[in-house]
């Protein structure tokens, strides 16, 4: 407040900053789920800022940095374990995700993890975890809070949802995958912004790298973005950049947007409607839209 900022107790739509403590509080899984307009960071930043401050400087000029040096991390301050991933390869990959993002990975599980990603609901640290109440959860739960770059609700993400359902409901989708409500790109997608194609196409990349036939098989024969549908043998990407383009059509349409228009309450429509402002092209004359 001495430096000009408003304080406010509770998440208002007019918070543009979230400093947090830890990240498992019912303020961060809103903002994570439904804002992502708000920077969430580490309570360090108060001190930077302060630091400058008290010397006189530009603190305006210098906030851009200040919040991405001190961005709080996707996993920071979990410890996860992983189990049910027999390829070495894959696990190290899981590795290098978790610590890059914050987390501190576990080969064994104890008392301590916070998170156990499973491929199924099933074996001996599965078990021990339902005796310890860990959060549990499946890959998908990685991939997509890579992908936001904060952790999502884990609920949504549990090992015992079929794989197809696994984070359905977890991002508000038309702020977070650059969809607008019609599946379309908005324009911070189609000229790469930040939660565009080109960070969809680095995470994938950096994710999978060369190894991408044997990441689609271990994850469990589905796509990163939860409810994308299993790659058939002859339909196999011969390339990364195949590959990612598959993992980006995942994310830009979520199963969350799929569903919707599947479904029965929006087949039923009734009425007249005029269609204005499309080119011939994208006009069906006597035919439905």
């Amino acid at each position: 407040m001495e430096m000009g900022a408003t304080h406010s107790l509770d998440l208002t739509s007019d918070v543009t900053h979230l400093v947090v403590g830890c990240i498992d509080t019912p303020k961060y899984a809103y903002v994570a789920k439904e804002r992502p307009d708000i920077r969430v960071l580490q309570p360090g930043f108060i001190d930077a800022v302060k630091a400058r401050w008290m010397k006189g400087e530009d603190v305006r000029a210098e906030l851009p940095a200040l919040e991405k040096e001190y961005k709080c991390p996707t996993f920071w301050g979990l410890r996860i374990c992983v189990t049910g991933f027999s390829d070495l390869d894959l696990r190290q990959s899981l590795t290098k995700v978790i610590e890059q993002g914050g987390g501190e990975y576990c080969g064994d599980l104890r008392q301590s993890v916070t998170h156990l990603v499973a491929k199924e609901p099933a074996g001996k640290k599965y078990e021990f975890a339902l005796q310890w109440q860990q959060k549990i959860v499946g890959v998908e739960w990685i991939w997509m809070s890579v992908q936001r770059g904060m952790a999502l609700e884990e609920k949504l993400f549990a090992a015992t949802l079929p794989p197809e359902s696994r984070g359905m409901g977890a991002v508000k989708v038309e702020e977070v995958y650059g969809v607008n409500g019609l599946g379309k790109r908005t324009r911070g997608e189609e000229q790469g912004g930040p939660v565009g194609k080109r960070k969809m196409r680095r995470v994938a990349t950096e994710t999978l790298g060369e190894r991408k036939d044997e990441v689609w098989a271990d994850i469990g024969g589905h796509h990163v973005g939860a409810g994308a549908r299993p790659p058939q043998h002859e339909d196999t990407p011969d390339t990364v950049d195949d590959v990612t383009a598959e993992v980006e059509e995942s994310m830009v349409h979520p199963p969350t947007e799929r569903k919707l228009f599947e479904s029965d309450a929006l087949k039923d429509f009734s009425g007249n409607f005029i269609v204005y402002g499309f080119d011939q092209r994208r006009v069906c004359h006597g035919r439905p839209l």
